[in-house]
């Protein structure tokens, strides 16, 4: 997915695979593992807390809940988790993998540890919060519609969804927030990618970077990457809800017994 937001030619999913393999071998498809895994789990635990807790503040005095504040407490929860750990280990993710398609990978970037050593000496801290601003409209669209749409979709089928049922909702959701957030997630990494601090930043905002690659590339270039993530996150909300909702039944069933 980062591969083919960096390529300022197209390519397909496959290609880029094909290309990283051919290039560096099997293992750098695996480049900037260590981050992704610590992101997901800091990311999801930091969503789903912030979520339930600024929901409940819009429980009425029979501690109903409006529909709008599954919304709006999605996008409050997606500005938490950018904030406080998305950004800065996206950045260190985004660096590692960008390394996977070059001929020459820069060895400063070949480990999680190295590549935060490197940031920290150049840039410092705000180094490592590169694309804030990109990231923080990427994950508050992303968190908000989720959950959104997934309440939604939950009251359609019943209230109470199987588990296949869950799977299927979850990986709808996921999608959907995909494909809202993309231009964000594509500039985000367009920044991010930018490593030498002591040359000028081609994209110096959010918008106004989405206007340079829109101009320079066309506007399709804007959905690159899109089919990988597609299929990534659809997968990931999938066994995400699937599993919350599995954790959360369990956890009431011991509390009241």
């Amino acid at each position: 997915k980062t591969i083919m937001q960096l390529q300022s030619k197209k390519m397909s999913m496959t290609t880029a695979a094909i290309s990283i393999v051919r290039t560096n071998g099997v293992r750098a498809l695996f480049n900037g593992l260590p981050a992704s895994v610590a992101q997901v789990g800091g990311k999801v635990a930091l969503r789903f807390t912030a979520f339930d807790i600024i929901r409940q503040g819009f429980a009425d005095e029979n501690g109903a809940i409006p529909m709008v504040a599954n919304l709006v407490a999605g996008l409050a929860a997606g500005v938490v988790e950018a904030v406080l750990w998305t950004t800065p280990t996206e950045r260190i993710k985004v660096l590692q993998q960008n390394e996977a398609g070059k001929a020459n990978m820069d060895p400063r970037f070949r480990t999680t540890f190295g590549t935060v050593q490197t940031v920290m000496r150049s840039q410092g801290l705000r180094g490592l919060y590169v694309g804030t601003s990109a990231t923080i409209f990427k994950q508050s669209i992303s968190v908000g519609t989720r959950f959104w749409l997934y309440a939604y979709f939950k009251d359609l089928v019943g209230g109470d969804p199987s588990v296949p049922m869950t799977l299927l909702i979850g990986a709808s959701v996921g999608g959907i927030s995909t494909v809202l957030n993309q231009p964000f997630d594509l500039v985000k990494s367009r920044m991010q990618a930018e490593s030498d601090a002591s040359k000028p930043t081609k994209l110096k905002g959010t918008f106004s970077g989405l206007a340079t690659i829109a101009r320079e590339e066309g506007i399709s270039a804007i959905m690159s990457g899109l089919s990988p993530r597609i299929a990534r996150v659809a997968c990931a909300q999938a066994i995400t809800f699937a599993f919350y909702e599995s954790f959360l039944s369990l956890y009431c069933a011991n509390r009241t017994n």
